[in-house]
């Protein structure tokens, strides 16, 4: 059983993925996976869901409201 964190950060999991698919030589859908797993969820639909965006698509989640 995975434990899903309550607010995934977007920035986090998108530059894991690109990391992960250009160093790593894996596939887009694994490296997103990888990603997705990273931060407690099952798949990338998964935490897609949960992402918390403002109006423009940027990241809300408490990390990056830290770094503002």
């Amino acid at each position: 059983m995975t434990t899903q964190p309550t607010i995934p950060c977007k920035d986090l999991y998108e530059e894991r993925a690109a990391i992960t698919e250009f160093d790593g030589q894996l596939s887009r859908y694994l490296a997103e996976l990888t990603a997705a797993k990273a931060q407690g969820f099952d798949n990338s639909i998964a935490i897609s869901s949960a992402f918390i965006l403002d109006d423009k698509g940027n990241c809300n989640c408490p990390l990056c409201l830290e770094v503002m």
